[in-house]
């Protein structure tokens, strides 16, 4: 906000209390205390680590001190995890406040003061929030969904069910039944389609993308909005980009280290042992041949703990006595050891291809399909 707002709520006990956040945060202060204030709608956008749990907390308590029952608030968030540590914030702070030692600290007094504010309600009304915690409403958003499905009439078939923590069962009968709706003539043929690439991705193995599909819709609060808008084009595009900015990074680290060297010892080496005839293109670069030959060339110079070889013999495809061996050997001893000779060829040896292989990129094409027909089917929505 370029012009500070006035501070001020139109619940008259919150204004010192917004006004005391405001004055420990001077870049964004208008921001913050506004957004506690329950007489006001607030969307709140900010990155990690910026504050935004501690803001939630600061106006679930602001609302705790006008409600007439805890019930009244709701609170939605994403994992377990988060609504457990929104819940012990507030039991905490309630309990901190109960001792009637205001903090020295000035960050935390906008908490002890929202806090005892709280106590107090609490007492006039008989909530006894920190004995019963469990009448604050803070739960997933999956949670909130189970409770309303819950109290639907069963035969309206929405309702009446039993639910669980756990998922999984959940998310596997949706995967299933969204597979198997492939053989159902009433689908749309470019849902059809998205789900006969993804099979055939997995050679018609469902189980093979049962946990696949089961880890995504755990964590689907991470990417669902980004798929839906998924280009893939553009995300082929950035993989290229990465790929041979990596390449050619790692590439030029060993050029220093002369490892021009190495890759002609291998490219000889490929006309006379048969163990050494995927280095018959002779070098690293850009293209298919160069990358092949590049991984392969990394894999052979690293030992299993990841460190370049101090030397080759017989069991590498190197014989003793041999002007190959000796050569390759020699050039190993003039390596110094530098641990950016070993991140390199680490990256040559593992970067994936600059291009999605034909069969993932269909797959990543018409990814956004079969989510948007799981999110009407009742089953996966569930």
């Amino acid at each position: 906000m370029t012009v500070p707002a006035r501070i001020e709520s139109q619940l008259s006990h919150l204004t010192p209390i917004m006004a005391a956040i405001a004055a420990t945060n001077p870049h964004d202060a208008d921001v913050r205390a506004l957004s506690i204030d329950p007489s006001r709608s607030v969307a709140l956008l900010a990155p990690a680590g910026s504050g935004k749990t501690t803001q939630l907390l600061l106006r679930l308590l602001a609302c705790l001190t006008v409600v007439e029952r805890p019930e009244e608030i709701l609170a939605i968030t994403f994992t377990n995890k988060a609504a457990g540590e929104i819940v012990e914030r507030v039991t905490g702070a309630l309990a901190i406040a109960s001792t009637g030692v205001e903090p020295v600290e000035a960050h935390e007094k906008p908490l002890y003061m929202l806090a005892r504010q709280v106590l107090e309600r609490d007492a006039l009304l008989g909530w006894n929030l920190i004995l019963n915690p469990a009448r604050l409403r803070i739960m997933t958003f999956d949670a909130y969904c189970a409770q309303i499905a819950g109290k639907m009439p069963i035969m309206s078939g929405l309702g009446g069910g039993r639910t669980s923590e756990d998922p999984r069962l959940v998310y596997r009968t949706a995967i299933l039944e969204t597979l198997g709706s492939v053989n159902d003539e009433s689908i749309s043929s470019e849902l059809r389609e998205a789900l006969e690439a993804v099979l055939g991705f997995a050679r018609n193995q469902f189980e093979l993308l049962v946990p696949m599909f089961s880890q995504l819709l755990m964590k689907r609060d991470q990417w669902v909005g980004e798929i839906l808008n998924i280009n893939a084009a553009e995300l082929s595009s950035c993989l290229t980009e990465i790929v041979e900015t990596e390449v050619a990074g790692a590439v030029d680290i060993l050029s220093q280290h002369g490892f021009d060297t190495c890759w002609a010892i291998f490219a000889d080496a490929s006309g006379v042992h048969d163990v050494h005839s995927w280095a018959s293109y002779g070098c690293v670069d850009a293209t298919a041949e160069g990358r092949d030959f590049a991984r392969h060339a990394a894999k052979a110079l690293l030992k299993a703990d990841n460190i370049v070889r101090s030397k080759v013999d017989a069991r590498n495809g190197f014989p003793a006595k041999e002007a190959l061996t000796s050569r390759m050997n020699g050039f190993l001893k003039s390596l110094t050891g530098a641990p950016e000779v070993n991140d390199a060829l680490i990256k040559l040896r593992d970067m994936p291809d600059s291009e999605y292989p034909a069969g993932n990129g269909r797959v990543l094409f018409v990814a956004p399909n079969i989510h948007t027909w799981s999110k009407v089917r009742p089953t996966a929505s569930a």
